[in-house]
């Protein structure tokens, strides 16, 4: 089973908090065990509806299921509760009723439209709203049913000297990995033991269950509400090289500034945003919630953004080495051009927050150096050198630049050797 991507399980786990926000506190700590169901019997299908229907707390409500021809691809579809009704009508394909596990997951999924609607979830986007009523169904306890009849395969009629045919269907809008991982969170953000949350799951399911406790084992930290240690050191690591690669460019920038680089000032500013909240989400605590399922779904968010902003952070990394080393060879062709006029020494020592662009004055000379913007608090690193002015005062250029002329090509030096003046 193929592993998922980091957006899709920050979106599941974003999904599971929105619904533990909504129906946290009434949604009962228990899995409903898969039970028999015969899909030829009308009586059967009711009575396995309404075993869901008490299980999700929907007693007031009465569902009458029918079996009828549906388009293809559609398993079935509800008739939501219209105001001060209390019948409700659900309409399943043959081929579903064809097979218990199918049923199931069908019934299970149309009444936790019911159960989102009557707990007030607003219309979205077709899509994304089945795919949070998989999600919702899995939440209200109804994941063994969705698993057990994702995916599914029928046998045709034996006959002699004829091969037996076999047609496989799919039910529901997530994956059979998409469900058991979600079916994980839920599982283990509620603390039901591994023995009740595997019983009564079919061999797919189990499988696709234990592929997903296996790649996302919960840490001890999340029940504590707090950021993986192993983690908070790697994003400060990171951090710190950024904010050093951040600190020169910067003050390549203000060298620059009138003329050359807009677009790297708003690359300053959205990153130096990016490590700002990084630095916060690093710094995150949710101990002090109340709700264990929200405190571990929150930790569990925030891991997982974490190790996103850590991957995004480290990619960003080569395009600032890049961006600083062109702006050094931008700096000494404007430095050996009679077109740009040389800064005064003075203006590096007016250095503005990466986040906020409040104006810092800063001691003249300070190499990159840790700084506190009393104005948003953010911590940066600051340089008030001049990029290329040697300390005796006269122009030079940084060994980074003839070691990286070195190795460019010609047309690099051509710009270089351009004629223009001191």
């Amino acid at each position: 089973m193929p592993e998922l991507d980091s957006v899709k399980i920050e979106a599941h786990v974003q999904r599971l908090l929105r619904l533990e926000s909504l129906f946290g506190a009434t949604t009962r700590y228990e899995l409903l065990d898969p039970f028999g169901v015969d899909g030829s019997d009308i009586v059967s299908i009711q009575h396995a509806a309404h075993r869901i229907r008490d299980f999700v707390g929907l007693r007031h409500i009465t569902f009458i299921v029918a079996v009828t021809a549906q388009s293809e691809s559609v398993a079935g579809q509800i008739e939501l509760q219209q105001h001060g009704a209390t019948e409700v009508y659900i309409e399943v394909a043959h081929e579903t009723a064809a097979s218990g596990a199918r049923l199931l997951a069908t019934l299970a999924h149309e009444i936790a439209h019911q159960v989102l609607q009557s707990g007030g979830v607003p219309p979205m986007d077709d899509r994304e709203y089945e795919v949070f009523t998989d999600t919702a169904a899995v939440f209200f306890g109804l994941g063994k049913l969705m698993l057990n009849g994702r995916e599914t395969t029928d046998l045709g009629p034996i006959l002699a000297n004829r091969p037996v045919t076999t047609t496989s269907y799919t039910t529901g809008y997530l994956s059979l990995s998409e469900l058991a991982l979600v079916y994980h969170f839920v599982c283990t953000m509620r603390q039901i033991p591994k023995g009740s949350s595997k019983a009564g799951l079919c061999p797919a399911a189990f499988d696709g269950w234990r592929e997903a406790a296996a790649q996302h084992d919960s840490k001890d930290s999340f029940r504590m509400g707090q950021v993986d240690s192993a983690l908070a050191e790697t994003l400060c690591r990171v951090t710190d090289k950024a904010q050093l690669a951040l600190s020169d460019i910067q003050s390549l920038m203000t060298f620059l500034r009138a003329s050359v680089h807009d677009t790297t000032e708003r690359v300053l500013r959205d990153t130096h945003d990016q490590l700002h909240k990084t630095a916060e989400a690093v710094a995150y605590k949710s101990a002090s919630e109340l709700d264990p399922c929200m405190r571990y779904l929150k930790a569990l968010e925030n891991d997982l953004s974490l190790r996103r902003r850590a991957r995004e952070i480290e990619s960003c990394l080569d395009q600032l080495g890049e961006m600083r080393r062109e702006a050094l060879i931008l700096a000494r062709v404007a430095e050996r051009c009679s077109s740009f006029p040389q800064p005064d020494e003075q203006v590096f020592g007016n250095v503005p927050c990466g986040r906020c662009g409040t104006v810092l004055r800063l001691p003249i000379g300070m190499d990159s150096r840790k700084t506190h913007c009393p104005s948003c608090s953010y911590v940066f690193y600051a340089k008030t050198t001049a990029p290329l002015r040697a300390r005796k005062g006269y122009w030079v250029c940084f060994r980074e630049l003839g070691g990286f002329l070195a190795k460019a090509p010609s047309s690099s030096i051509a710009i270089l050797n351009c004629q223009c003046s001191r």
